[in-house]
């Protein structure tokens, strides 16, 4: 090993000399690697080195035009169309013939919910519907109403509610909240203090 002194004690043609000796190594290494290109070029037909070599020629893709202009994405979503508003719920109630048949089923089905439960007593006189609770817990009254299109329920717990069809829900809607008439009866027969479930 040559020491610190003799390292420089090197001559500038000895330096020159090493720095074209590693130029020539490193030409050689880069002709044997074009080579190595060319045979697995010729190998595969040339299509996908060629391919490759383009690509990196092009050099890297240009960005996205929403990305390099974020004004014009801004746009894009201003243009989204809005969604529709909710259209009211359309009450079928111009046809009273068809109003007094829902009603009428409306009263067969309350009137068929109580009957057989214990201590509840059921009557029906026309489209008037009478559920008596018993035991001093009062009763419910359910009656139609032809000239508004609408259903009234007299109960014993929430006092008198009104009840119009609802065409998009096919159900009878409070007319203030929208609450069904079925879900109300069940929450006062049970609020009342009765048993079991109509």
């Amino acid at each position: 090993q040559l020491s610190r002194e003799h390292t420089r004690s090197w001559s500038p043609g000895i330096a020159s000399a090493a720095f074209c000796i590693s130029c020539a190594s490193l030409r050689a290494r880069m002709h044997a690697t074009a080579r190595f290109v060319r045979c697995v070029a010729a190998r595969s037909g040339g299509a996908s080195m060629r391919r490759t070599l383009a690509t990196a020629a092009r050099g890297p893709p240009a960005a996205m035009p929403a990305i390099a202009d974020p004004k014009r994405k801004r746009e894009r979503r201003r243009r989204r169309p809005t969604a529709a508003p909710k259209r009211a719920a359309v009450v079928d109630d111009d046809d009273p013939a068809r109003f007094l048949e829902r009603a009428a089923r409306l009263a067969d089905r309350v009137a068929a919910a109580f009957a057989g439960l214990d201590g509840v007593a059921t009557s029906r006189e026309g489209g008037v519907v009478v559920v008596d609770l018993g035991a001093s817990r009062g009763a419910f009254t359910l009656a139609p109403n032809d000239d508004a299109r609408t259903v009234s329920l007299l109960s014993p717990v929430s006092g008198a509610q009104t009840y119009r069809w609802d065409a998009r829900a096919e159900a009878w809607k409070h007319v203030d909240d929208g609450h069904d008439v079925t879900g109300l009866l069940v929450r006062d027969y049970l609020r009342a203090g009765c048993v079991g479930l109509p």
